[in-house]
């Protein structure tokens, strides 16, 4: 584990260097530049209740690579790349924030087909999965269906008091899944007292998508955070192409034809459209300037995220979070927090504080893509979330207690601090 910790994944995170490390553990692919072990291996353990360590030999099941590399094959320089013909699947709208190795860990590993997020339950641990690991928190008095994207329910309290829980597990959803999380809400803020999110083992996703969820948590508008824009030529010229197709729009319905409907559930108007129309303005002339990172601004120049037209949730809101919070996992609490609408409890965000773009490149070694950052954050004291993450307001850190009493003193933690919020 120290090995793979020191050799593939070194942060100012330790406790999420660990974390990630223990899921790739037995997760590898060559396609990711990892290491790909083979042949026999000792596994040392303690069991649940014993203080006796014992150990085990295992065996690495190898699947071996079918086209073999070129013996002289090497990874390119930085100046060979930069030759290189490079793509870029994410149209200048689409600002994703999300771990780009998600998509491997939530392949099938017989069929290689996403797992489906609406049945792939077997593994509550998962980043992403649709349930995760924490134990229901009360006597359950409804539930929403195993169809819905969303694990949901009601439980009531030892008071009698009614808290809702929802599990959001990842930003990579859109207009759908929104439509189902805005009819959870509507749903608990006439019911419940107050609401669990759980957000632990979160990937991140799209920009939008996380700001529409955050649109109905709220009935003031939220801050939004600043970024500082990893400029190329491709950016330019998709700003220069924007700004042409959006001469058209004069009202609501022209901002729509031109944009969409939605951007991930995120409702578009005249007004999305003039900010949109003032953030292209603003990139042109930053490149113009020689800027290849720009000067804080708010993606597509909105500062702030407006509460929904329809469903406002006001009362009490308990946020979890943990050190695999990745990306959209690390945006979503933060401006929560900076807006000071939720109190968030457990370990810091793994701290991926901007949107993340994808490549592809030719290669001869096998990789299958490689990301760089698209963006700095910087939240609204000025501090980025890079590398910092989000620091919760209460800290719980699992403990081994935990892992081997089905998660007891921290349900009972969730239970004391919504309670606490509810008084």
């Amino acid at each position: 584990m120290r090995i793979i910790i020191l050799s593939e994944y070194t942060t100012d995170v330790p406790l999420t260097d660990r974390s990630f490390a223990s899921i790739l553990l037995t997760k590898r692919k060559a396609s990711n530049a990892l290491t790909v072990p083979k042949g026999p291996l000792e596994i040392t353990f303690r069991k649940k209740g014993t203080k006796e360590l014992k150990t085990m030999q295992l065996i690495w099941e190898h699947t071996p690579e079918k086209i073999q590399h070129s013996p002289e094959a090497t990874v390119p320089s930085p100046a060979l790349l930069a030759t290189m013909p490079i793509s870029n699947n994410k149209p200048i709208i689409r600002k994703n924030m999300v771990l780009p190795v998600w998509k491997t860990l939530t392949k099938d590993s017989e069929g290689g087909e996403e797992a489906s997020q609406y049945k792939n339950n077997e593994n509550v641990h998962q980043i992403g999965g649709k349930v995760s690991f924490i134990p229901e928190l009360g006597k359950v008095i409804w539930k929403a269906e195993e169809s819905n994207p969303f694990s949901a329910y009601i439980y009531k309290n030892k008071n009698g008091k009614l808290i809702g829980y929802v599990r959001v597990s990842h930003y990579s959803h859109s207009d759908a899944e929104f439509k189902a999380f805005k009819a959870i809400i509507e749903q608990f803020k006439d019911i419940t007292d107050g609401l669990v999110i759980d957000q632990i083992n979160n990937p991140g996703g799209s920009v939008f998508y996380l700001y529409a969820l955050a649109s109905v948590l709220t009935d003031k508008p939220l801050i939004a955070p600043k970024h500082r824009i990893k400029i190329k030529q491709e950016t330019v010229s998709e700003s220069i192409s924007l700004l042409k197709q959006m001469e058209a729009v004069k009202d609501n319905d022209s901002a729509r034809k031109v944009l969409g409907e939605t951007w991930d559930g995120y409702p578009v108007n005249y007004q999305v459209a003039e900010f949109t129309k003032q953030y292209c303005n603003f990139i042109i002339p930053q490149w113009n300037q020689g800027k290849s990172l720009s000067d804080p601004v708010y993606l597509y120049a909105a500062d702030k995220i407006m509460p929904d037209a329809g469903t406002n949730y006001t009362k009490p809101i308990l946020l979890l979070t943990n050190s695999l919070d990745f990306s959209g996992g690390d945006f979503f609490p933060a401006i929560l927090q900076d807006n000071k609408r939720v109190t968030i409890l457990g370990t810091r965000t793994a701290g991926a504080g901007g949107y993340v773009e994808e490549f592809t490149f030719p290669n001869r070694i096998g990789i299958s893509s490689m990301s760089m950052t698209g963006s700095i954050a910087l939240r609204v004291n000025q501090k980025p979330i890079e590398n910092l993450g989000v620091t919760p307001d209460i800290i719980y850190p699992i403990t081994a207690h935990d892992l081997e009493n089905n998660y007891k003193n921290y349900v009972k933690k969730i239970q004391t601090e919504i309670n606490n919020l509810i008084k």
